[in-house]
């Protein structure tokens, strides 16, 4: 086709052809950029929520092994004390790592308190068997004190998720009310 002043039918409808295809090339690029921004953000909210319910399960496990820590503690045997902090440094650092796979959790005070308390645990319990009669009580409270911190903040963690996902649900509600 030579330009000239003179178009044809074919030219305008050849020309409408080019303009609408570029415009639905565009219309579907636009359309997958955006399938793709809500993919990711669909991802990032059920990854926060999964570790929003392991931290909920977590929770009472926390405090059930605190708890065998001080039973163990208020009972003198190195033997009990040395099965308590074993149990709780083993599952508590499984718990430090599932938190440490989330980002936003990864330097949180939650997983850096509970970390603390497995590795004070873990510590504790290779040299409980150092000295022949140890005050088993005096061992074990400082580790108590980390046990307790951890599990404090655990629930602090927590508490503060539930608040932020009730507050995303009430702004939800409202931007499709």
């Amino acid at each position: 086709m030579i330009w000239t002043a003179e178009w044809t039918r074919g030219d305008v409808f050849g020309l409408l052809q080019v303009v609408v295809a570029i415009l639905g090339f565009g219309l579907a690029i636009w359309q997958l950029v955006r399938t793709a921004n809500a993919t990711v953000a669909s991802n990032r909210a059920l990854q926060r929520r999964l570790l929003y319910n392991d931290l909920l399960v977590m929770l009472p496990d926390v405090h059930s092994l605190e708890d065998a820590v001080d039973k163990a503690a208020r009972s003198k045997s190195r033997d009990e004390v040395s099965v308590a902090l074993v149990t709780y440094s083993r599952r508590v650092a499984s718990m430090v790592g599932a938190l440490k796979s989330d980002p936003a959790l990864k330097d949180h005070k939650v997983t850096k308190a509970l970390a603390a308390a497995a590795k004070a645990a873990g510590d504790l319990k290779s040299t409980l068997y150092d000295e022949a009669e140890p005050d088993v009580q005096a061992m074990v409270r400082p580790v108590q004190t980390k046990i307790q911190t951890a599990s404090r903040e655990t629930g602090e963690a927590i508490a503060t998720l539930q608040r932020s996902a009730d507050a995303e649900k009430q702004k939800k509600k409202r931007a499709d009310g």
